[in-house]
């Protein structure tokens, strides 16, 4: 794994509350956020967050969003639609009166 890819990783792993936030913190350093893609690369990316965070519970932001139109699922970095999901049950669910605009990576 090569230096960069460890330091975005890093970024991505690292508190931050807000999707602005964290896609702030991985922008600065050349890179964007994950965009799991396919089952291997969502896979990669828990065992790698699951290994790094010793919590009970832990959320990372994605570069997906539905914020252009609701419902209509895209990737951040070029606007394309969204060929892979792994969505838990009953999501996506627009967070009931929150509006939830930005898919994120979570454990519980």
């Amino acid at each position: 794994m090569s230096t960069k890819f460890t330091l975005l990783l890093s970024l991505f792993v690292g508190v931050a509350t807000t999707i602005t936030g964290q896609w702030n913190r991985v922008h600065a350093q050349g890179g964007i956020l994950a965009e799991p893609k396919t089952a291997d690369a969502n896979n990669f990316l828990k065992n790698y967050i699951q290994t790094t965070i010793s919590s009970y519970y832990w959320s990372r932001w994605l570069g997906i969003t539905d914020v252009a139109q609701e419902g209509k699922w895209v990737y951040v970095s070029d606007g394309s639609e969204v060929v892979f999901t792994d969505w838990d049950a009953g999501e996506p669910n627009n967070g009931g009166n929150f509006g939830e605009d930005c898919a994120n990576l979570q454990w519980t």
